[in-house]
């Protein structure tokens, strides 16, 4: 994969020169990069790959065509060794990776090269490396790209739902994954390697100064364990249920707790994306810590809605996303479900006042509810 990278890299001072689309000219892309001039290595290159009659074709197609310099920075041999008979699947997969199935003219290229907050969209779309030689970061952000251009108008309907298929594809090898870890988490913790080293107190006490509740994009690791293993703000009388904390304000504001404001659901969305699930990791591995000592905690995942809707809908849809999450913890980290309980809470604590449509305000909560509720099991 070296010589396809390198490509990528020394084609990407070229993509400018020559960004040919099959039914953008009278021309097709093979004989726009002969009469060009600038392009015959990559004409060389497509005629011992076999693709001329393909790139001749009816399309759309548009090409991201590394010019002649571009090929010349690559490391000397690299050319000449792809353009030999046996290495003709190779050069395939590496020039593919350069063709793009959408009709893209020049003013549209950098808008989408500049979409994804600035990540080069054409060379993660034209990565067409397996999953399993992803690391998460990098194939979390394939995922996302995969998500947006799969709505994108601008591309041709067969390439969406082949991009569509490669979300799906690369869902399904992250969920693996994902499993796997938790494996890996539980062995972890069995041996005691994870070090746990902070308190969980249950009684309140006025000397002890309760954190604030924070935002956990906000908040670094330590700032979390406080918040989930803080006593509560104020002397508890007796026991509540989740319905009192549900419906009573002074109830949750008992407790401290951490808003997830870096887990993002869809619009009108219950469901969470394999893609937001790691950004639960630190709030998990702390939860995984605490339940490893006192396995009889209990934590209450809240979720939130933006205002836009009915108060029915947007309760229901609430209780959707904190089920969502709860069911990620569980299925993914070592996290039993008896610890984990969930509430609906609809519009009424926006962290935005907006009575519009608004993605911060789409997101759950979580506190330690042990001092309010007693231990799990009681």
């Amino acid at each position: 994969m070296r010589s396809f990278r390198n490509l990528l890299a020394a084609g990407a001072i070229a993509v400018s020169s020559l960004v040919a689309t099959s039914q953008a000219f009278a021309a097709d892309i093979v004989d726009t990069a002969v009469a060009a001039g600038s392009f015959k290595t990559l004409v060389a290159a497509v005629q011992a790959a076999g693709l001329v009659d393909t790139l001749k074709g009816a399309g759309p197609f548009t090409v991201f065509a590394p010019n002649d310099e571009a090929f010349a920075k690559l490391p000397a041999g690299t050319v000449e060794d792809l353009l030999k008979p046996e290495n003709k699947d190779k050069l395939v997969k590496i020039l593919t990776c350069h063709v793009v199935a959408a009709k893209a003219l020049a003013a549209d290229i950098s808008k989408m090269a500049m979409d994804d907050g600035g990540v080069d969209v054409r060379i993660i779309l034209n990565d067409r490396r397996p999953p399993d030689q992803l690391g998460d970061e990098d194939l979390v952000r394939r995922i996302d790209v995969y998500r947006n251009v799969v709505e994108d108008g601008r591309y041709d309907v067969q390439q969406r739902m082949f991009w569509r298929q490669q979300m799906d594809e690369d869902r399904s090898f992250l969920r693996q994954r994902m499993i796997a870890e938790r494996r890996q988490r539980e062995a972890r913790l069995r041996s005691g390697a994870m070090q746990f080293d902070f308190n969980v107190e249950g009684r309140y006490d006025p000397r002890r100064a309760v954190p604030d509740d924070v935002f956990a994009a906000e908040a670094d690791d330590s700032e979390i364990a406080d918040v989930l293993s803080a006593p509560p703000r104020r002397d508890i009388q007796r026991r509540y249920s989740l319905d009192d904390i549900e419906n009573s304000p002074a109830a949750r504001n008992a407790v401290a707790r951490i808003e997830i404001d870096t887990v993002h659901f869809g619009f009108g969305e219950g469901f969470l994306r394999e893609e937001e699930i790691d950004k639960l990791d630190r709030i998990a591995t702390v939860l995984e810590k605490i339940l490893s000592r006192h396995p009889d905690e209990v934590f209450l995942i809240e979720g939130h809605t933006d205002a836009v809707g009915s108060d029915q809908a947007n309760l229901i849809l609430s209780r959707q996303r904190a089920a969502a999450v709860k069911q990620a913890l569980v299925t993914y980290y070592v996290i039993p479900p008896g610890n984990l309980k969930t509430v609906g809470l609809g519009e009424r604590y926006l962290k935005i006042p907006t009575d519009q449509p608004e993605a911060e305000n789409r997101r759950v909560s979580l506190a330690r509810i042990t001092p309010l509720v007693g231990q799990a099991g009681d």
